[in-house]
């Protein structure tokens, strides 16, 4: 009977720490996915991290002295000034293309009252060596409108592509409507965003661009490489 007594008082006395043991195990799974989730979160937002360098952003881009770039915003208002342009104005686009190692690009339209649109690029070997080119062109009404509602709807809540590169074709442009503005950057060679962007400015500009020096058909090349091998994500 003594032995019984004492075995019933061990289980009695084994009791309380069994829920003690099912805490520290939940405590233990819970820490487990909590870190499975927090590294799981880590790695998703490294991955997209370089979304935030290429989407489109409401705020300028160009800015006066700027670093990050070859052209800062008062070569562009010298130019734009010399061709009689003000696309900050006027529900206007400005944007540079820097294609690498051969041309940089400036061009800058401005939407006028009656529906055309007027605009001017500059063209400079990308080594800086050599003459400038720069030409005035005309857009009529349906080439104006298509041109601007194209873009429009193409850089419209664009959240940015996680395809990376450095050598290319580098894109950048502010489209201008009202006082607002909207602007991104990218590489036209590996990102198929500003690929489309540039093969609609080539569409767009082709008339005014058969005798310039440089070979703007390469304009069209990257959005037809990129199409072919799905390189973009």
């Amino acid at each position: 009977m003594r032995t019984w007594g004492n075995c019933a008082t061990l289980a009695d006395m084994a009791k309380p720490h069994i829920p003690l043991a099912r805490k520290i195990a939940v405590a233990v799974a819970v820490t487990l996915a909590v870190g499975v989730l927090l590294t799981a979160t880590a790695i998703f937002l490294l991955q997209q991290s370089p979304r935030l360098n290429n989407r489109t952003i409401s705020e300028r881009l160009f800015s006066i002295d700027s670093d990050g770039g070859d052209i800062d915003l008062t070569t562009i208002r010298n130019f734009e000034w010399r061709h009689g342009l003000n696309p900050e104005a006027r529900d206007g686009l400005r944007l540079t293309m820097d294609q690498w190692p051969d041309w940089k690009y400036l061009i800058s339209i401005e939407a006028s009252d009656d529906g055309t649109a007027k605009g001017a690029f500059h063209a400079v070997a990308y080594d800086g060596k050599g003459p400038v080119y720069e030409k005035d062109f005309l857009l009529e009404q349906y080439e104006a409108r298509i041109f601007f509602d194209s873009f429009d709807q193409q850089i419209d809540g664009y959240w940015g592509s996680t395809t990376q590169c450095t050598d290319g074709i580098g894109f950048e442009f502010e489209r201008w409507s009202g006082k607002a503005v909207s602007s991104g950057h990218g590489n036209a060679a590996c990102q198929h965003h500003y690929a489309e962007l540039m093969s609609l400015v080539a569409e767009t500009l082709f008339v005014q661009l058969n005798d310039v020096p440089f070979d703007w058909r390469s304009w069209f090349l990257a959005k037809r490489y990129l199409e072919f091998h799905g390189y973009d994500s």
